[in-house]
């Protein structure tokens, strides 16, 4: 939901509509789990507003022509009572936590980091770029949300003056007009994440990238890494996963660095300091491989290299996560105040966790923000305990 929330965003407030329970398939503790992780993902991600689907069960006659599919009468947040249902509860709690955020006081940190969507993704078939390319550009939001980096989403027509990190997933094509904007970009100070995305590379590669394109290898089934040098692009480890690429580029130098190659030494991830920013190539599509790969497992080494590269290059750049966090499925919101923050946490996973948290600064105390004692910390880092989906709203004061 927030990456088309963030897709949507032009500029204008964006209203998510139709949240609430969709289906009777699920349980009301799992419809409740999912209308507020929706919630506090908006509220993160900067939506305008939500409009929730529908506050009570619809009571029909249960007769021709007044008798409504039951899939779409039972899926109120009450019954036909007016009896609250699970859902009711985390739309009252997260009311109540939202009321407590003066957003005339504390402001959401700005997202300098944007996934790039490619202008070949809106060009019909047989053109099968809008096919991958939405899917690539999600599995870049997530991994940059799992590197706890701020992220928007911006498409290639757009300015990209306000940003210091660029990530272009796994394209098949950019225009002459955009090679020329991303190499001014990178020149004035900004920093780029290219993936290869198959077939010829534009000739303005060369120069950014700081290496000579030599072809395309073809389908791997296999993604190897072997790391040449060490902590350029954040805490990679060697490794080898099953993980069916469609392309891998051929790389010959040119003056990049070579931070990692695969098992036959063949660069992989490549950096260059390009006028007074930097340019990193990695030369497979990992986005797409894994978004193309299998949703419920995908290759943990592959994500943590995808997140480690983006988290590094975000940090590098002065833009990477406000606060370091030891679980990526905890996503992480951060509003500043001019005497203490506020910070959101909602965890994707279906399993209770501890997020250890560690700032830059010592923290003196954390409190829920509706209230209660706060909680003493008197150091930079500090462990937040959120059940399965579940969501805090913490305020932090500073020694």
């Amino acid at each position: 939901d927030s990456f088309l929330l963030r897709s949507a965003a032009r500029g204008l407030p964006v209203v998510l509509d139709e949240v609430g329970v969709q289906s009777l398939e699920n349980s009301p503790w799992e419809e409740a789990a999912y209308v507020r992780t929706v919630l506090y993902s908006a509220l993160m991600n900067r939506a305008g507003g939500v409009i929730l689907r529908r506050y009570k069960d619809l009571d029909v006659e249960r007769r021709e022509p007044y008798f409504l599919d039951p899939w779409e009468v039972a899926v109120g947040l009450a019954d036909t009572g007016g009896r609250p249902k699970p859902a009711w509860a985390e739309v009252r709690q997260f009311t109540r936590a939202a009321a407590h955020i003066d957003l005339k006081r504390y402001t959401l940190l700005p997202e300098r980091t944007a996934v790039l969507m490619p202008a070949e993704r809106y060009e019909p078939l047989p053109n099968l770029a809008g096919l991958y390319d939405p899917r690539s550009c999600l599995q870049a939001y997530i991994a940059a949300k799992e590197a706890h980096v701020p992220v928007a989403v911006v498409r290639e027509s757009d300015e990209f003056a306000a940003y210091s990190v660029l990530v272009v997933p796994s394209v098949f094509d950019l225009s002459e007009a955009t090679w020329e904007r991303l190499a001014a970009f990178v020149q004035g100070g900004g920093s780029i994440v290219f993936s290869y995305g198959g077939g010829d590379l534009h000739p303005a590669a060369r120069d950014l990238f700081g290496m000579e394109f030599l072809g395309d290898s073809g389908a791997r089934a296999q993604l190897s890494l072997r790391v040449a040098q060490p902590e350029m692009l954040g805490a990679l480890t060697s490794f080898d996963c099953p993980l069916e690429v469609p392309h891998y580029a051929l790389l010959g130098h040119g003056g990049a660095t070579v931070v990692a190659t695969d098992a036959k030494g063949s660069p992989l991830l490549t950096l260059n300091q390009a006028g007074q920013g930097r340019a990193v190539f990695v030369a497979v599509p990992i986005e797409r491989a894994l978004a193309q790969g299998d949703p419920w497992s995908p290759p943990a080494q592959a994500k943590h290299m995808l997140r480690s590269v983006y988290g590094a290059v975000a940090r590098a750049a002065g833009c990477g996560a406000p606060a370091l966090c030891d679980k990526p499925t905890v996503e992480i919101a951060m509003f500043n105040g001019e005497r203490d923050d506020i910070v959101l946490l909602l965890n994707h996973s279906p399993e209770k966790l501890t997020a250890g948290l560690t700032l830059d600064r010592p923290v003196a105390s954390i409190a829920d923000v509706r209230g209660g004692q706060p909680a003493a910390v008197g150091g930079v880092s500090f462990g937040v305990p959120l059940a399965a989906n579940g969501a805090a709203a913490l305020r932090l004061t500073y020694a």
